[in-house]
């Protein structure tokens, strides 16, 4: 078991409990009165020492506090100013930036342009639903992109948008019963860019038509659509 405690308060009142009674008997303990005074001096100037410590870490402590309110109060500020700065060299122009003494904004490097839609294939249920998907290579980091499907109903009219899906994949519910050709365009889409159109043509029946048309099928059919260019 140890004698004197380990941490400095413990020390200090260890020794000032036996000052006196080793003052008192210091010839009888070994020792001498010079040496327990001598003894007594240290343990009072410990004592000191400890208290100034305590005090300077409190004040320490009161100071970083401090220190770190100013800081971030400084940089609000700051951060205030540079968005001022930013919105007017967003209207002025860049050299806003080299008068203020802060490097312009990186240029965003560009995207990539969005793929088109290939390889289109159909798949018609006894309901007379057509599931349709398609491949589309876009870039890896065009996150977000979605697919605008439109649709006519022959080939001569105005395409209208049917939908718009996040997915390689639309089911179109909405054809109308008896339709020999259904054409189908198909874009990807981004908030900042579009992609190439894709135009394919379903025969939806057993005449084909024209030589254009790559297939025909039958209801529960699958097969793939002739691609037309957009």
């Amino acid at each position: 078991m140890r004698l004197v405690p380990e941490c400095n308060e413990g020390k200090i009142q260890f020794y000032q409990c036996r000052l006196a009674p080793w003052a008192e008997h210091a010839a009888e303990l070994g020792t001498s009165e010079a040496q327990i005074a001598a003894l007594a001096g240290k343990t009072e100037e410990a004592k000191q020492a400890v208290r100034a410590a305590l005090a300077a870490r409190n004040t320490a402590r009161a100071a970083t506090q401090r220190m770190n309110r100013l800081i971030e109060e400084m940089e609000t500020a700051g951060a205030n100013v540079v968005k001022q700065i930013r919105a007017t060299a967003a209207t002025d122009g860049d050299g806003v930036y080299a008068l203020a003494l802060i490097p312009a904004p990186e240029k965003p490097s560009p995207l990539g342009a969005l793929g088109k839609p290939k390889d289109f294939t159909v798949e018609l249920d006894a309901m007379g639903w057509l599931t349709l998907r398609w491949k589309c290579k876009n870039p890896r980091a065009a996150v977000g992109t979605v697919y605008q499907v439109s649709r006519r109903i022959g080939t001569g009219g105005k395409f209208q948008v049917i939908g718009t899906v996040g997915e390689r994949k639309f089911i179109d519910t909405t054809v109308p019963p008896g339709s020999g050709e259904v054409e189908y365009q198909v874009q990807a889409v981004r908030s900042t860019s579009v992609g190439p159109r894709a135009r394919y043509q379903v025969p939806l029946g057993s005449q084909t038509g024209t030589g254009a048309l790559a297939m025909a099928f039958n209801p529960n059919g699958k097969g793939k659509a002739a691609l037309i260019a957009a």
